[in-house]
Order: C-alpha cells, then sequence, then structure tokens
C-alpha cells in the first residue's frame, strides 16, 4: 500500500516522513484546494528531507480552464520545479464544458516528462468520468486522484472501485478525501485499491498576538494554521500497511 500525504510546509512534510508516508504532495492554499506552493519551499524540503515530492502546479484558485498565458505559467512552474528536484507532479486541464482539456493537459504531460502526473481532483468535476480516464490516459499521466465525485472518498467507493476495475493497470485511481484511521480498512476493503491519499491535519493554535478585528484576506483566523498530525498520520500507515 503506497500513502500519499498533502503538505503544505516543511514541518508536516517531515511528520509523514517521520511516520513512514510514500510521498507527499506539497501545496500552497489550503483553503483554496491547493494551489502552487513557494519554490524556495521546494528547495529547502528537498535539501533536508529524502522522501519524495510531488508538487501542485496551478496558478491560482478557481475553475481548470486556463487562458494562454496561465498555461505559460504552468509550464514554466513545472520547469522550474524539475530544476529544483521535485519528483512528480499533479495538475489538471479542463474545458468549459467540463472535460478533460486534452490539449492543453498533453502540454503539461509532455512538460513534466519524465517525472510522473497525477491528473488532480478537477476529475470529481467531469461529467462523464469513464470518458475522462480515458482522455487522461492517452495524455500520458499516471494517476488520477479522486474522491468517486462525493464529498468523501468513502462516499465516493461506488465509482473509485469501477474506475479501479476499468482502469486495469493502465492508471492508477488513488482515491482522497475524508480519510482517516477510521474508515481506510473500508475503503480499502470496497475498492481494492494500492494507494491512498490523505491530510492527516491538525490545527495549531498561536497566541492572539494580531488584531482579531483586522482579517487578513479571506482567512477568518490568523493566529492558526494547519499541519500534518503525526498521530493520525502514523495510525493510518499502521493500518494501509497490512494491505
Amino acid at each position: 500500500m503506497k500513502i500519499e500525504v498533502v503538505t503544505y510546509n516543511l514541518a508536516s512534510v517531515r511528520v509523514a516522513q517521520q511516520c513512514g508516508a510514500t510521498r507527499v504532495e506539497l501545496c500552497a492554499n489550503e483553503g483554496a484546494g491547493g494551489t502552487s506552493p513557494s519554490l524556495a519551499l521546494l528547495q529547502i524540503i528537498k535539501e533536508q528531507c529524502t522522501i519524495p515530492v510531488f508538487v501542485m502546479v496551478r496558478p491560482r484558485e478557481g475553475d481548470f480552464t486556463y487562458t494562454d498565458d496561465e498555461m505559460n505559467c504552468i509550464l514554466r512552474e513545472i520547469e522550474m520545479y524539475k530544476l529544483a528536484g521535485a519528483d512528480g507532479f499533479v495538475c489538471a486541464a479542463l474545458q468549459r464544458d467540463g472535460t478533460v482539456d486534452a490539449v492543453n493537459l498533453s502540454k503539461m504531460v509532455k512538460a513534466s516528462y519524465p517525472l510522473p502526473f497525477t491528473f488532480h481532483r478537477a476529475f470529481d468535476h467531469v461529467p462523464d468520468p469513464m470518458a475522462a480516464m480515458e482522455t487522461i490516459i492517452a495524455c500520458g499521466c499516471q494517476r488520477i486522484l479522486t474522491s468517486g465525485q462525493q464529498k468523501s472518498a468513502l462516499d465516493g467507493v461506488l465509482l473509485i472501485k469501477e474506475l479501479i476495475v476499468k482502469a486495469g493497470e493502465r492508471i492508477i485511481i488513488l482515491p482522497g478525501a475524508g480519510l482517516n484511521a477510521e474508515n481506510i480498512e473500508q475503503l480499502i476493503a470496497q475498492t481494492g485499491t494500492q494507494e491512498i491519499h490523505l491530510s492527516a491535519k491538525k490545527i495549531v493554535e498561536r497566541d492572539a498576538l494580531l488584531n482579531s478585528r483586522i482579517q487578513l484576506g479571506s482567512v477568518t483566523d490568523n493566529n492558526s494554521f494547519q499541519i500534518t498530525d503525526s498521530n493520525t498520520l502514523c495510525a493510518v500507515v499502521k493500518i494501509a500497511t497490512k494491505y
């Protein structure tokens, strides 16, 4: 069983490595579902940690239909992250009707080569998941991250299992969203997955040093942040590695 942990900072990557995770997905902007992280952060992680790092490449929050300028940014980020030691990439592109943008996706995969490419949870917005999977395979992706088009992967087990069966050996289906030590065995039993994706997050509270009357951007609490919880993740790893 391979275990991928989504992380937003160096401390979380260290926890993932210490608990025995297989790899991390490195992002910024958790509240938006993940955007491209700092290049300096990736560099420092690669200097201090040995766990493989798959980097989210997403130039902004919002939808996954990109302009030419945004695509140029994505392709340039991929090249920069490759030079900094990224071990793989997590990205996606959709057309306005929700179908996979095969033209831009192919450009992303080509720029990422020879590193593995995960099509992220933009997949959970496509109107025809089976047709989308075939397009994603044709574009050369190695994984699809999905909750089975439901709020949590456990709610989406029927679609996840169907995708895994139809994918065969052609692509890896990576279930993620809402997974923890209490439900991971159920997900594995019902889908037969060989990989899982989770955050195992906890919120770190700081003393209220900042003025609570002033809000920075859309963040409602400027005195707290997210980190991977070692107890939660180690419990999941202990269970998952039995399979």
